[in-house]
């Protein structure tokens, strides 16, 4: 009986304990189980990034599946993802090419959330406004891989406006919106919108926008200037460099590659 009591005390103890900075991978039907086990002995995991199951294994489906991929690999041993709500400590999460079909909201609803990352996930469904279950999010970082539904409007990170400090979306042809929609996020160091539709002017930035920016500001075709720029008339030229000559003084590698 005394037995029992340590055992249970030493359990209860694991339970409470913040887990150190020390990622757990899931890339493998072992390591899914290992995480499995973790969410009822170490709930307070910090630190998870998901891979392609191997062998050839997938999570459970999600909403609104896409159902012929659904159909084709119905006879794959399956495993149940949601269980990851239960990291309710969960700081920084890697998605990249996880077997997933669907849209998933119990992914993105971690009050600590700092660090989110998505990366070549075909199947999966994935929309701006999910990043409201995320109040902690600093880094956003979205490689949509041409995926076409990835979708949002940049409006909807204004949810995010205290805590952002890095937003980075590449290859993503359905996020949209007017890039002047984050020009007053007080943290915003770095910005890059490459293969966005993101549209706008660059000569709209002001001296007082993007108050923190100092890494890099990386803007489509889509946006006026972004990348290169086409004058109608002579007259254009001056204040669009004027507006260049003000923010290459102010961040002198802000438009470096």
């Amino acid at each position: 009986m005394c037995a029992r009591r340590v055992c249970t005390t030493w359990r209860d103890a694991a339970k409470k304990t913040i887990v150190p900075s020390s990622k757990l991978v899931v890339g493998s039907e072992r390591s899914y189980n290992a995480m499995r086990v973790m969410t009822a002995a170490l709930p307070n995991l910090q630190q998870i990034a998901l891979y392609a199951l191997k062998p050839y294994n997938k999570y459970s489906d999600g909403e609104d599946p896409d159902e012929r991929r659904a159909r084709g690999i119905a006879h794959v041993p399956t495993h149940d993802i949601d269980i990851i709500s239960n990291f309710r400590k969960l700081c920084s999460f890697d998605i990249f090419r996880a077997p997933l079909n669907g849209r998933y909201p119990a992914l993105f609803n971690f009050p600590l959330l700092e660090k989110l990352s998505i990366a070549e996930c075909s199947n999966l469904r994935f929309d701006l406004n999910m990043l409201h279950g995320l109040p902690s999010l600093t880094d956003l970082d979205l490689d949509c891989d041409n995926n076409p539904d990835f979708t949002g409007n940049l409006r909807s990170l204004r949810v995010l406006k205290d805590t952002l400090e890095k937003v980075v979306m590449v290859y993503c042809l359905k996020i949209r919106g007017d890039f002047m929609d984050l020009t007053d996020f007080p943290h915003l160091e770095e910005l890059c919108l490459r293969g966005t539709k993101v549209t706008g002017h660059i000569r709209d930035i002001g001296e007082s926008d993007f108050p923190a920016l100092e890494e890099s500001l990386a803007l489509p075709d889509t946006v006026h200037g972004g990348q290169w720029y086409k004058f109608q008339r002579i007259s254009e030229v001056p204040s669009f460099m004027h507006t260049m000559h003000v923010l290459l003084k102010r961040i002198p590698s802000l438009f470096s590659d």
